[in-house]
């Protein structure tokens, strides 16, 4: 009773804080070379990834909304009209697409193709046809609810992640938030929709042609890992769990520990060869692959990463001091050419992780 209690306290606290928060100052970033491009409120600022001083920063007429960048390493943007940018080698702008609807994500295959995930559909730019996917591939417990399932616009009101793997397959999320989550994927080159099977995630980064994604509820955090598989003519991807907190007997189950290990987001450093892992509180995680990823004790911590602590706001309290204080919420993790982890806080800004101290960006 006390447990189902402090979950709905939890969620309770949640919704309602998020609920009345405005959108995020600190939105997304790219690398690119030794730079690293920050989208923030409306603009686009320019740093240098080893020492995060600003080297440029953008006000445009039309405010910003995401922050792309397609293989041949062009920075681009999609403002608020639905415009795509390109910023030039010269710093000036040229409009390379201009939709005229809703865009919730641009993506790029191997062969730089632009493809727009809107509230029509996915679009190929090239031929301005339109795909959505029929009821085969909807799986959420929302989309069970419906009497019709189908791609609804006034379902894709935000930006929506996105992911493109070996294979040119586009991935895209929408969260329906306590009613699940509807996962698509879809071949850019065969020009249709795949199907999965079984664990839902959304892809971060891709490892020896295997794809990982993080997923979490309360009290249940795991890391997913899909493989591609073929059925006859069909091709669809295996998910699986690969660590789940809740089978791990290493992880005390118990709220606060719990909640301490959310995964927020992970990524691969190509230089160690592991797989590192932001949680909610607890800090920077890494494991080696080839050793193992599915126990607990296969995680270690990086001493070395100490992120600032801050007021508390919406958490539920299990000590005195959690009323006041919490670590920043990460909600990306990337690694720059030079070895440095960049790490972005949607409410306070960019870090970079030297792998010894942590460099606050202003």
């Amino acid at each position: 009773m006390k447990r189902a209690y402090l979950i709905f306290v939890y969620l309770l606290v949640t919704i309602s804080a998020r609920a009345q928060q405005p959108a995020p100052p600190y939105q997304n970033f790219v690398v690119k070379g030794d730079k690293i491009y920050l989208l923030v409120h409306g603009g686009l600022k320019i740093y240098n990834s080893a020492d995060g001083k600003l080297e440029e920063q953008f006000k445009l007429s039309a405010k910003l909304k995401a922050l792309y960048q397609d293989r041949l390493g062009n920075i681009l943007t999609v403002d608020v009209q639905s415009r795509i940018k390109r910023l030039n080698a010269d710093k000036s702008w040229s409009v390379i697409g201009n939709y005229g609807q809703m865009i919730a994500a641009v993506a790029f295959n191997s062969k730089n193709d632009c493809f727009l995930v809107t509230d029509a559909g996915i679009v190929d730019i090239s031929t301005k046809k339109i795909y959505r996917p029929d009821s085969s591939f909807f799986h959420s417990e929302w989309s069970g609810m419906q009497t019709k399932k189908e791609w609804r616009p006034s379902e894709i009101e935000k930006m929506l992640p996105v992911f493109i793997d070996s294979y040119d397959n586009l991935w895209t999320i929408v969260d329906h938030g306590e009613w699940g989550q509807d996962l698509f994927i879809f071949s850019t080159t065969a020009k249709k929709f795949l199907n999965f099977t079984k664990a839902i995630a959304m892809p971060s980064f891709e490892f020896n042609g295997e794809l990982f994604g993080s997923s979490g509820y309360p009290f249940s955090y795991s890391v997913v890992r899909y493989q591609r598989a073929n059925n006859g003519s069909d091709t669809f991807y295996k998910g699986s769990i690969v660590y789940d907190t809740e089978k791990d007997e290493a992880v005390p189950h118990d709220f606060n520990t719990i909640s301490r290990l959310s995964i927020a987001n992970c990524t691969f450093n190509k230089f160690d060869g592991c797989l590192y892992a932001i949680t909610s509180y607890s800090g920077l995680y890494k494991a080696d692959p080839k050793k193992g990823i599915k126990r607990f004790s296969d995680w270690k911590k990086v001493d070395a990463f100490k992120r600032p602590v801050y007021k508390g706001i919406g958490v539920v309290p299990s000590t005195k001091d959690d009323r006041r204080w919490q670590p920043e919420y990460i909600s990306k993790i990337r690694f720059a050419e030079n070895g440095n982890l960049i790490l972005l806080s949607p409410d306070r800004g960019m870090r970079i992780f030297n792998g010894k101290t942590l460099i606050i960006v202003k």
